[in-house]
């Protein structure tokens, strides 16, 4: 039985912490992106296309 050095362990186990740290930081990132449009008073193609919240005038059935 082969004791194994401190850097074996660290490439087994390293995949276990980088790829959450990665999806949380991908999260973050995009949350904090959509916050600063909503700041701003940016609307997203989301908004404009299928909500149809750009446009106040078509909510009324003016257009």
């Amino acid at each position: 039985l082969a004791s194994h050095s401190w850097f074996y362990h660290f490439r087994k186990l390293f995949p276990l912490y980088i790829w959450p740290v990665l999806a949380g930081g991908a999260i973050f990132v995009d949350w904090n992106h959509t916050r600063e449009w909503k700041a701003n008073g940016r609307q997203s193609v989301l908004q404009k296309e299928l909500l149809r919240k750009a446009q106040p005038e078509l909510q009324n059935g003016s257009a």
